[in-house]
């Protein structure tokens, strides 16, 4: 699935992250996206994406979780999730609550807050 992981990763960098928070990943197969985005917003893009959109945030230290979530539920990536299963979603305007709760339980039982 091509859900906004594009960028320069490999899936051993992906695990050895993974790891070194204390997320549990298999040693072979595919890396499952929810991880790969996760581990994709690392704090300086979020930072920089938090400040063109006016939210301020330290420079250093951890990320507020409350930020995170927003990063992860931008509407582009929401509606790119919605899309690849085949769920209705309007190329603009808000997207509805339930399918960002949706889009957000997708990610399981990983620890949202890791990154």
């Amino acid at each position: 699935m091509a859900i906004a992981t594009n960028g320069n990763w490999t899936a051993h960098e992906v695990r050895a992250w993974a790891r070194s928070k204390g997320i549990e990943v298999a040693e072979r197969g595919r890396v499952p996206t929810p991880l790969v985005l996760l581990y994709l917003a690392r704090p300086d893009i979020v930072r920089d994406w938090a400040r063109r959109q006016g939210v301020d945030v330290r420079a250093r230290g951890r990320l507020p979780l409350d930020v995170l979530v927003r990063y992860l539920t931008r509407p582009e990536a929401v509606r790119e999730w919605a899309r690849a299963r085949k769920i209705d979603v309007a190329e603009r305007g808000r997207v509805p609550v339930e399918l960002t709760a949706r889009y957000l339980a997708w990610f399981g039982d990983l620890p949202v807050a890791a990154t």
